[in-house]
Parts: C-alpha cells; structure tokens; sequence
C-alpha cells in the first residue's frame, strides 16, 4: 500500500518568498528543500506569480505606487540579469558603469520608480544576488593603466616582502570560485537527456569552493565548499572524515563575510599558529586574497593575529596577477569533471543510457565533497 505525500498549505507571504529566491537567481532546489514542496507545486507558484504578487501586495497593505516600486524594482533586475548573461555568453566583457549605465536605460523604459539612480548599494545588492564577482564585471580601467597598476603593485609586493622578511613559503593566496558540481560534458547522454527534456536543472546546481595555498606549492589547505545541504555529514552513514574537504551550508552556496571569517580563523591561523609551535615562533605570513574578497574588512583580519599580514589585490590587478588562476583551479575543474564522469558510469558491465542517468540523479553533495 503506497502512502500519500503529506498535504502542505503555503501562506500568501511563503508562496511570495519562493518567487523572490527565484528572482535573487537561487536554485529551485533551495525553495523545494526550504518548504518541503514537490517540483510540481514549485512550477505552480511560478505560474501564478502574477496573483500571488497581488495577493501579497493587498494582505501588506502596499499602495498602488509601492506596489508598481516593487515589480517594476524587480524587473529591473530580471532584465539586466539576462543582459549580462547574454553578453558573457557571447564573452563581451562589460563593466560596473556598463551595467549601471544599462539599469537606467531599463527603469526609464519600464516607467519605473523615477528615484533609481543604479547607484552603488543598488550595484552591490545586484552583484550579491546574482552571485556575480569583480572578475566577472570590472571597473572601468584602461588596458594600459592596468598594466601599470600590476607593475607598481608587483614592487610594492616585494617591497613588504622584504621589509617584514616573509620568505615565500609563507605567502599563502586564498580565491573562491563557482563549479557546477553535476554538470557532465556537452557529449554525454545526460546532456542530451536534459536538453530533449527540458530538464537542465538537474546539471546546474552549484556550489562555491575555496582554494588556498602558498607560494611554493608545499601546503596546501583543505577545500572549502559551500553547497545548499543543509548537513553533508547526515546525508551518509559513511566515515566523512575519510575526505578532508570542509563544507558549509548556505541557502544560496555563495561566500559572505562570516563564513570566510570562520575558515580564516578556526583554519588558516590555526595553521599559521601550529608552524610557529614547531619551528619558527617568529615567523611572518602574508595572506594574499582576490579582489572579490574586498567586501571583507581587512583590519579586523589583521587584529586576529598580528604574525599575519592580509593584503587585497586591487581591482584592476587582478585579472593579470592572480596566481591562482594561472591554470590551478582550471586544472582542479578538469580534473574534477573526470572523476565525476566515472561516478556516473554503471556498476555493471555492459549499462545503458538510462543506467547512467539513474546513477547520475543520485549523485548527492557527499558525492561532491568526496571528489573534491
């Protein structure tokens, strides 16, 4: 005797928080694990986001004038968002006064609140939501002024290098990147059966990792994931420990202030404190982040420990500068990609298309973590 899905009854205020995540760009897994619903019952609330709008406007008591603010706020974002995407599809390289530039044209034509200015808040928010770092939209710098800027910066590296006496097996660089952890290669039946379904949600989860190490190449830091699970640790009764990978939950699976607080912390000190316990108690390190990263305040950083020195790369040297995109996570995601191709591949001899789809729909974030 099968048993029936327990009935769930959403609120005016749930139903209208579901379309907002999806407005943010949060996954439709995320609304689906947060409420407890089926994919049905999401794609119905989408289908009605019109009245459920409505409905939330009236039960709130929003005037007409703020009501229209709100939609039209949130189209604003909506077409921007596909802009961008279109424009990096195509590999236009567009920048912050692009996008701000962009915001205005679109609120104009949209008969929008006459107020919005795309100021920098409204930026931030925009870039916060669509998960979208600096090395995805840079400022607006001359070509010729960022090499500059790179050389001045490399002799300002040095300089502190040497004044501080910081050999380079203490300079450590930190950077975070997004993998779409279920995504196989355009060439396998997944794709394909995604395509002919209209199904590529199932291939465009993500999560953010975090890579550290130092210059030499001689330690390297566990990975930091951060997926949308709510526990990796529960979803098995295996051994987890058996990987090193560290992961974190967020309902968006994007790095923010306080997370990155805790690795540096509980991890990179930790690290730092227990070299200087063995060998050299006077030693000096240099912690090197990306320019995304500047959202992070650098003196609180600083005052956790002073036998460490943080320095941001600035925001036009980082594209030509960073060294760990001199081919170590591009690298890690082939790498990645490979394993994850063997993890789908049936257990027994002689499997079918369908075996492999079957076995890559239970592929979990544990999964994940262990290929990591």
């Amino acid at each position: 005797m099968t048993s029936k899905r327990k009935s769930i009854h959403l609120t005016i205020a749930e139903k209208y928080d579901i379309l907002e995540m999806r407005s943010k760009g949060e996954s439709p897994q995320s609304a689906m694990v947060k409420y407890g619903i089926a994919r049905a019952t999401l794609y119905r609330i989408y289908a009605q986001s019109e009245k459920i709008e409505k409905q939330y406007g009236s039960s709130m008591g929003f005037s007409p004038d703020t009501k229209r603010f709100i939609r039209r706020t949130v189209d604003v974002d909506r077409v921007i968002h596909q802009w961008y995407l279109r424009c990096k599809k195509r590999s236009v390289q567009i920048t912050e006064a692009d996008l701000q530039g962009r915001a205005l044209e679109i609120n104009k034509k949209l008969r929008g609140y006459p107020c919005f200015n795309a100021g920098r808040a409204w930026l931030l928010g925009f870039k916060e939501r669509f998960n979208i770092t600096n090395a995805d939209i840079r400022e607006t710098v001359p070509f010729d002024t960022e090499s500059a800027a790179a050389v001045a910066f490399a002799v300002d590296f040095n300089t502190l290098l040497h004044e501080r006496q910081i050999a380079l097996r203490n300079v450590f660089n930190v950077v975070y990147t997004t993998i779409m952890w279920k995504i196989l290669p355009e060439r396998t039946c997944i794709m394909d059966h995604a395509k002919s379904t209209g199904n590529l949600e199932m291939c465009e989860d993500y999560v953010t990792a975090l890579f550290c190490a130092n210059a030499t190449g001689c330690r390297k830091l566990p990975v930091l994931l951060i997926g949308t699970e709510p526990d990796v640790h529960a979803l098995y009764n295996y051994d987890t420990e058996a990987f090193s990978t560290i992961y974190k939950s967020k309902e968006n699976a994007c790095m923010d202030n306080t997370i990155f607080k805790d690795w540096y912390e509980n991890l990179f000190l930790e690290l730092v404190k227990a070299r200087q316990r063995e060998n050299a108690p006077t030693e000096q390190h240099l912690l090197l982040l990306d320019n995304a990263m500047s959202l992070h305040n650098l003196n609180d950083l600083h005052d956790l420990y002073r036998s460490v020195t943080v320095m941001c790369l600035p925001v036009n040297v980082s594209p030509l500068r960073q060294p760990m995109n001199r081919g170590i996570i591009s690298c890690f995601k082939r790498k990645y990609r490979i394993e994850l191709l063997k993890t789908t591949m049936p257990i027994t001899v002689g499997g079918t298309e369908e075996d492999m789809i079957d076995v890559h729909k239970q592929i979990s974030m544990w999964d994940c973590c262990r290929i990591v």
